[in-house]
């Protein structure tokens, strides 16, 4: 009888060691938890803040592709115009300068 009363007390023994051990295991496992929810938090208030900034950097990019479209269509008539002018004041000189010739 006495060994049936030893060999219980070993088993509650070791259950009772299976129940701590579980016990510090859940322990750790909450704060992991815990610290886990805290770190993706984090990691979406980053991307929250990233996003934001990319949509003002995409505003900022359309209107700079805007100015600079503007800009240069300008640009381009601009220098069309002028190259115009200078090929007809060429032709002009040309003309003149063969009429010249030719009175003389």
């Amino acid at each position: 009888m006495s060994v049936t009363i030893y060999t219980n007390y070993l088993i509650y023994e070791v259950l009772h060691e299976i129940y701590e051990v579980l016990h510090e295991i859940y322990e750790v496992y909450e704060v992991l938890h815990e610290v886990l929810h805290e770190v993706l938090h984090e990691i979406y208030e980053v991307l929250h803040e990233i996003y934001e900034v990319y949509e003002v950097l995409h505003e900022v990019y359309e209107v700079l592709h805007e100015v600079l479209h503007e800009v240069l269509h300008e640009v381009l008539h601009e220098v069309l115009h002028e190259v115009y002018e200078v090929y007809n004041l060429k032709n002009t000189l040309q003309f003149t300068s063969k009429l010249a010739k030719a009175k003389i």
